[in-house]
């Protein structure tokens, strides 16, 4: 199986391109990304790709991910207060959005849907006018509804081409390292889950292909740590 990982420099895909490295079912892994890998990532069956661009996906480009059957979309931008809102809507909002219009009918093999697993968060809100009561924390509400709007904008667009493309989203609460220990205080209250459980839940939706378009963090880790 061919597949396409994005976010790869970050946590949680660099630990996706682990297992995947280590997957059998695994033939093929491209890597966009607009930054150089770690070594660790380079192996026989990993193409990285410098891809400067996320909102564009030139013929050239689609030409060489042709035939990949999935794409595990890690990619993402934690607000803060020195980033520019417009950067942080672009990376968690409008990059996914363009890479689903440009994949779902242009590379998946003859005859085959093609899959966009989307790496989102607990609590995302699909509600732009949702108040947030709960958090002081405006940045922790922004992205909740960043990744809600990206959850929604994939989900319309498996429904509007069903034969060629479906999104299938997971909702990890607060990932922490293999090393931590998940009975620790999350942050917002959110539940826990280890990087790699988190890693192997994905790739493992992307190879299965479940029925569920939302899994939550509790099947998450189910899912991971068969």
């Amino acid at each position: 199986m061919k597949i396409i990982v994005t976010g790869a420099t970050g946590f949680v895909g660099h630990a996706v391109v682990r297992k995947c490295i280590l997957s059998e079912a695994i033939t093929s892994v491209i890597i966009l990304s607009r930054n150089p890998v770690g070594k660790l990532l380079k192996r026989k069956k990993v193409r990285v790709i410098r891809h400067d661009d996320f909102l564009s996906y030139p013929p050239d480009l689609l030409e060489t991910l042709r035939g990949a059957q999935c794409c595990i979309w890690c990619l993402g931008k934690k607000p803060r207060l020195w980033l520019n809102p417009l950067s942080v809507k672009k990376v968690n909002l409008e990059f996914p959005l363009a890479a689903a219009n440009a994949f779902k009918s242009n590379i998946a093999p003859g005859g085959q849907r093609f899959q966009f697993v989307f790496c989102s968060m607990s609590g995302a809100e699909w509600d732009p006018l949702e108040s947030f009561w709960e958090t002081a924390d405006i940045q922790a509400a922004d992205i909740r509804k960043l990744k809600g709007a990206a959850e929604r904008g994939l989900l319309d667009i498996a429904e509007e081409a069903p034969e060629a493309f479906r999104a299938i989203v997971l909702r990890p609460g607060f990932v922490k390292s293999d090393a931590d220990n998940l009975s620790s205080m999350a942050i917002d209250g959110r539940p826990g889950v280890h990087v790699s459980v988190l890693a192997s839940a994905l790739l493992r939706v992307c190879i299965q292909q479940p029925m569920e378009t939302i899994i939550e963090n509790e099947e998450i880790v189910e899912l991971g740590t068969v």
